[in-house]
């Protein structure tokens, strides 16, 4: 799977920002590193106040700008077929028909992306209208030339994918906002969003997530990848507990910014 064109997608800009929970950081895309230049504490993309916007577009290039937001208020299906169609009108019918299945809300009121991640499974990713008119209405009342607005587990898809070898399952890690992420044969099949506890006991959720991959999906996953905020403090004990509990790590180089767009 590889991601071309999101939510916005103008071309490829050379400084990000990053919505994550509670705070926003930005990076600087150079000789194909990200580098943190800045973090703001307890801010929002999503309800910036003039002084807080004016005080992030300080730390701001007048360049050509992305924004990748964490998953919290993506809506995430996977979607499995016999066999999906090769024309793409019939193709967007047969997967609108089957989130409308699951999904309570009016479909309209969503962006509403879909991907395919193998010759039979696809990948729905909601997000919601109204959020992404709020965030374009930011960035022109505020003079930054918004080119490209992605998702972190997204990128995080297709960073991983080119890694190898690949983990059973990834666990994308931001604040206390947890998303769990399993492939096989670099396609995910299922995904989990939870929030926990920094004290919690995290490799608990996940050995009981892994139960539900193991009778639902008929696999063992047994090794592991950690994608973290910046700020993360306890990597070591998730680590350790992970490790405990019989899964392998299989890290990322440590430049890697696996959130982001490569």
């Amino acid at each position: 799977m590889d991601v071309t064109k999101f939510f916005i997608h103008y071309r490829k800009p050379s400084q990000y920002i990053y919505g994550g929970e509670n705070y926003l950081e930005i990076y600087r895309y150079e000789r194909r590193r990200h580098t943190r230049v800045a973090l703001f504490e307890k801010m929002s993309i999503f309800d910036l106040t003039g002084s807080e916007a004016a005080e992030v577009k300080k730390s701001l290039l007048p360049v050509d700008t992305g924004l990748v937001l964490n998953s919290n208020p993506f809506i995430f299906n996977i979607f499995e077929f016999e066999k999906l169609p090769f024309r793409e009108k019939v193709r967007k019918e047969l997967v609108e028909w089957r989130l409308q299945k699951v999904f309570p809300e009016a479909i309209d009121q969503y962006e509403h992306h879909y991907f395919k991640l193998n010759p039979r499974r696809i990948l729905s990713v909601l997000f919601k209208k109204s959020l992404k008119e709020k965030i374009e209405e930011t960035f022109l009342a505020n003079g930054i030339r918004l080119v490209f607005l992605g998702n972190s587990t997204i990128e995080a898809m297709n960073n991983v994918r080119k890694h190898k070898p690949a983990a059973d399952f990834f666990l994308e890690i931001d604040r206390n906002f947890c998303l769990l992420v399993f492939s096989s044969q670099s396609a995910p099949f299922y995904m989990r969003k939870f929030r926990i506890d920094r004290n919690a006991d995290m490799a608990g959720e996940v050995v009981k997530t892994v139960n539900f991959v193991k009778n639902s999906y008929a696999v063992v996953p047994r090794t592991f990848s950690l994608i973290l905020d910046a700020g993360n403090s306890g990597a070591e004990k998730i680590r350790t507990e992970l490790s405990g509990a019989g899964f392998k790590e299989i890290p990322f180089s440590s430049h890697k910014k696996m959130f982001l767009p490569g």
